[in-house]
């Protein structure tokens, strides 16, 4: 399940939870006001739950950092995105490329809950245009003539669910097909891609297996550097690479 604070990692725990999708700031989509570096010991001190941490990793290094803090694994969403067996469209993969870490805008005006997007012209317009439900509806409108649906269907899940929750879950589908339009279709004209931070980090499109043995080549080079600043050498005190492993 996932979470972004320890109230939510707690009820998730009380609900029967097998584990934990720990989403800090850095991460794309809603990931919460709190960065991973504290987050993810924030949440292993109120649970025994197995951590899996987002938000931020996209290198081996992310992962000793992850599990030094209290992480069992990571989540690498945006690095994995931009790998070739990944279904975002190639248009997409570059321009994840291309973005710096700063290139992205936080805010809750794309689907109503605070969220991480890719920094474009497009996602500007949007993002600075705040949640209301006049544009609410006028997007409703726009993705039911999208997907073919009459807009009577619309006026009629208003009278079902209420005017305030449809007009959330309309502005939420709404920002489901720009998803759509940038990740599939590569369309960032019209499209708003979901990206963390750690696009910045990004660099190039390569496979799968590339990438995860990049991955932990990486884990080995910094687990080999920590273990040179630690006064017991390469000795007791020692982390093996071997036992890392853990990487989604």
């Amino acid at each position: 399940m996932t979470v972004v604070n320890a109230k939510h990692a707690l009820k998730a725990e009380q609900s029967g939870a097998d584990a934990l999708l720990v989403t800090g700031h850095e991460a794309a989509a809603h990931g919460g006001a709190v960065t991973s570096l504290v987050l993810v010991p924030a949440i292993r001190q109120v649970t025994k739950l197995p951590i899996i941490a987002a938000g931020g990793f996209g290198t081996g290094g992310g992962v000793v950092a992850a599990l030094a803090l209290g992480a069992d694994g990571v989540a690498m969403g945006t690095r994995w995105a931009a790998s070739k067996e990944s279904p975002v469209h190639a248009n997409t993969k570059e321009l994840i490329v291309e973005k710096e870490v700063e290139d992205t805008i936080y805010s809750k005006n794309f689907d109503s809950i605070p969220c991480r997007v890719m920094t474009t012209p497009n996602s500007k317009k949007i993002m600075s245009k705040p949640f209301n439900p006049v544009r609410a509806m006028w997007r409703a409108y726009l993705a039911a003539r999208e997907m073919n649906k009459p807009l009577l269907g619309i006026l009629k899940d208003v009278f079902k669910m209420g005017l305030e929750q449809t007009l959330t879950v309309t502005f939420y589908g709404a920002a489901v097909l720009q998803i759509k339009k940038a990740t599939i279709e590569g369309n960032h004209s019209q499209g708003v891609q979901l990206i963390g931070q750690v696009q910045g980090l990004v660099q190039d499109v390569p496979t799968v297996h590339e990438l995860t043995q990049r991955v932990m080549q990486e884990v080995h080079e910094a687990l080999a550097s920590i273990n040179q600043l630690s006064d017991h050498g390469a000795g007791q005190g020692a982390i093996a690479p071997e036992k890392i492993s853990r990487i989604a």
